[in-house]
């Protein structure tokens, strides 16, 4: 998988301009200490927050592979980059601060040209220990040199984002490529990665993680191989043949009884009928339905799966579907992907 995973990103730079100079985090000044008010050590990211000493985002290198400020779970396996030896570590969200926030920015190789598509990418996990998880992780471009000068709250928070991942994409344990897309405004030179909402709009998850601290209110993540590439037009996503059509999937739910994400549910609009397989890891057949939307006209909520097998909760891990969507128009649509049951 790894293989392909980085055959993929030799595609990519072989076709496009990568516009970010160092996209692995690896051009380093020295090997990263544990300091708190440290510097992130690198040559071309910076932390665009005055005061470091509160919002100092997190260097990791394998220079310190048996040092605990490596990683906060201090397990070198999940602490590991998605490639090369450099990654970052920051805080989406920090429930004992309001609108606490860390940011990382860098300068691009050339300026966005005006009303040109863009490819935003980069790799995004969680730690072994995270308390909360939320899918709030955006991008914001400027033409001046980002700058904070009220660290709490972070004065980045009230930008509204270039891009943002999708509410729904809740991100894993594992390495996951976030996908976004930009037309540029013309001369932006400066790219800053990080959580834009509020704490009010800010999407939070309870982890369902034995090590973590229920009442601990944070949500960090780790991030690696970020692009920023000029989107050729066949690259962007076709437009529907049925404009209402809408449907989605989230890719993390927790069954843990509190409501909120505890069940595999399709939110449709456009979609008639529905034919749903969920694989376990093993290859296992676990779910296969069918169903008829309520409504085609109206956005829809249809469960899917209720996170079960043979009458009992299914166990946490990651599960692969299979969904044919049937939409009112007679169009059919083939979706499959991953979902993780914390």
């Amino acid at each position: 998988m790894l293989v392909l995973l980085v055959f993929g990103m030799l595609n990519i730079a072989q076709g496009q301009v990568n516009l970010i100079p160092d996209p692995g985090f690896e051009d380093t000044i020295q090997c990263p200490n544990n300091s708190p008010c440290g510097d992130v050590f690198l040559i071309h990211w910076f932390n665009p927050n005055i005061d470091s000493c509160k919002t100092n985002p997190d260097y990791y290198h394998l220079c310190l592979l048996n040092s605990l400020a490596l990683c906060p779970s201090s397990t070198s396996q999940i602490c590991s980059p998605f490639e090369g030896n450099g990654f970052m570590h920051i805080f989406l969200f920090d429930g004992q601060v309001k609108n606490g926030r860390e940011y990382i920015s860098t300068q691009l190789v050339s300026p966005l040209i005006k009303n040109k598509k863009y490819c935003i990418s980069f790799y995004a996990k969680y730690s072994k220990r995270p308390y909360y998880i939320t899918s709030n992780i955006g991008v914001y471009f400027s033409e001046q040199k980002p700058v904070s000068y009220i660290p709490w709250p972070s004065e980045f928070v009230l930008n509204e984002p270039s891009a943002e991942n999708k509410d729904s994409n809740f991100i894993n344990f594992s390495w996951e490529k976030i996908e976004l897309k930009y037309i540029a405004k013309g001369g932006e030179e400066y790219i800053t990665i990080g959580n834009f909402q509020n704490d009010t709009n800010t999407v939070l998850v309870p982890s369902s993680s034995p090590e973590a601290l229920p009442n601990f209110k944070v949500a960090t993540i780790y991030l690696d191989y970020v692009s920023v590439y000029e989107c050729e037009e066949d690259s962007m996503p076709p437009p529907a043949s049925d404009s209402s059509l809408h449907y989605k999937v989230p890719n993390v739910i927790s069954p843990n009884g509190d409501g909120l994400n505890d069940a595999f549910v399709l939110e449709s609009r456009g979609v008639k009928e529905v034919d749903v397989k969920v694989y376990n890891r093993w290859g296992e057949l676990i779910q296969s339905t069918k169903y008829n939307v309520q409504s085609t006209d109206v956005l829809t909520k249809t469960i899917l799966w209720d996170a079960t097998h043979k009458g009992q909760p299914a166990p946490q891990g990651v599960y692969y579907y299979l969904i044919e969507l049937s939409t009112k128009n007679g169009e059919v649509i083939i979706e499959k992907g991953t979902v993780t049951i914390f």
